[in-house]
């Protein structure tokens, strides 16, 4: 059994393809090349963006704050870029994400797709904008 303790200090997707396949490479195992991201980018909605701001929670009882600054969507402190009308990318851990609305209109949560699963971040706190 091989243990490896890896440190990183870049946010990045690539980072944790190498993270998690390290042991293996180490023992020798054939692991998949990760797949650079092919992402397209769109021009960001202001509007869009606006409305996606607020508090979102997970099931791990994990919250973030969304937030515009000019043209840029952070999530915390990572970037969300925009991909199409409600879709964003997650450079720093290759995510795509999809904004999701009710039958009403109002955005109800975010859909974080990973390699290894989608997790729903779920608003928890309405439209910060307004409240500025």
């Amino acid at each position: 059994d091989t243990e490896a303790i890896f440190v990183g200090n870049l946010v990045s997707g690539a980072t944790d393809a190498l993270s998690r396949d390290l042991a293996d490479l180490i023992d020798g195992k054939d692991v998949a090349t990760p797949a650079r991201p092919n992402v397209a980018f769109a021009k960001p909605d202001p509007e869009l963006m606006r409305r996606v701001e607020g508090t979102y929670r997970n099931d791990r009882d994990q919250a973030h704050d969304i937030r515009v600054d000019g043209d840029r969507l952070w999530f915390g402190q990572w970037l969300l870029l925009p991909t199409g009308p409600t879709t964003f990318f997650s450079p720093q851990d290759y995510a795509n994400v999809e904004v999701v609305s009710g039958p009403d209109g109002a955005i109800e949560r975010l859909d974080w797709a990973r390699p290894d699963g989608t997790l729903p971040w779920r608003r928890v706190a309405g439209d910060v904008a307004a409240d500025r």
